[in-house]
């Protein structure tokens, strides 16, 4: 029904019981006893409070479905985040087919949940061999590309973590993030450059995780840094091994939760080989081997395919330093 004052909502409500009312979108509601328009604080939080009284008197879930800004955040008072049992947030490239729906809140179950989706003609359906929905395997063995093993709740998922470097002609770089926290990756290029003695002051960096996924915790660190790594230098990382690890400032790799179940999952799909935290104890399944690394230097020894060493970082040519890079 097309309604967008609050009691013709909860009158609704009330009069049809249906098993799952769906309010979109919350922001759009309006009360006619509350000063603001549609959308102000003072009319986002009265209608949540009118629509929460609705669904405990009925009985009856009540959806709201709320707008958000650039930068993934919910858009109105943070009140709205506090007054609700649970708040969902759904993710996923536009022009994917992919969508995660990721829980932040549950007052009645555990949060940080991740659900996995497709988008098909009758709708959202749930993805069965959620570990490959977001792997290509041709493009695993491209320079820059490495693979990872990210934790979300009780779900560890499988990710592909791609970089490349471009040299540039002028004093001002850029580092660009897709899926990936842009203060965390300037972190990382700083410890690069300082540890690994990377040129990457004269570089512009990009870093994007396949699939569309957005990756939020640190366990991923030592995939990102391994990929900027092999892009710059140009070297081929093995498909069949996934890189888990925090990289602090000093380029340690430290201890990440949830290892077990991440080597469970890289596991299931195949992969052989995993480079994890040294001093980390764990109970690896007999498919995987692992490789406990203390810093950088030694997880690109590792990873570099068909070498026991890191390729070294190749000088560009003069005239490819002096140009200016023109990327779309």
């Amino acid at each position: 029904m097309g309604e967008t004052d609050v009691s013709g909502c909860v009158e609704a409500i009330a009069t049809l019981r249906p098993p799952l009312a769906v309010v979109d979108s919350v922001q759009t509601l309006h009360d006619p006893e509350i000063p603001g328009h549609p959308g102000s604080p003072s009319q986002v939080r009265s209608a949540v409070t009118r629509l929460m009284a609705c669904a405990k008197e009925t009985g009856v879930p009540i959806l709201l479905v709320g707008h958000v800004t650039k930068d993934g955040a919910i858009a109105g008072p943070r009140t709205l985040e506090h007054m609700v049992d649970v708040v969902l947030y759904l993710e996923g490239d536009r022009h994917g087919e992919n969508r995660l729906l990721r829980g932040l809140k549950n007052r009645f179950g555990p949060a940080s949940e991740l659900g996995l989706f497709r988008l098909a003609e009758a709708g959202m359906v749930e993805i069965g061999s959620a570990g490959r929905a977001f792997l290509d395997e041709q493009s695993l063995s491209v320079p820059g590309n490495v693979l990872t093993v990210t934790s979300e709740g009780s779900r560890a998922l499988v990710v592909e973590v791609q970089a490349l470097t471009v040299p540039v002609g002028h004093a001002i770089t850029r580092r660009t993030a897709w899926g990936f926290d842009p203060a965390r990756l300037n972190l990382l290029v700083a410890v690069l450059q300082r540890r690994a003695r990377l040129p990457l002051g004269q570089r512009d960096v990009f870093l994007n995780c396949a699939g569309g996924v957005r990756l939020v915790e640190p366990g991923v660190d030592l995939a990102a840094a391994l990929a900027v790594w092999g892009a710059e230098a140009n070297a081929g990382w093995d498909p069949g091994t996934v890189a888990i690890g925090e990289v602090g400032l000093g380029g340690e790799i430290r201890r990440v939760r949830c290892l077990e179940a991440r080597l469970a999952e890289a596991a299931a799909l195949g992969i052989r080989r995993a480079v994890v935290p040294a001093g980390q104890e764990v109970q690896a399944p007999s498919s995987i081997e692992c490789h406990p690394v203390g810093d950088l230097a030694g997880a690109a020894r590792l990873l570099v395919t068909g070498s026991s060493r890191a390729r070294p970082v190749r000088a560009m040519p003069r005239w490819m330093v002096e140009a200016p890079e023109t990327v779309a």
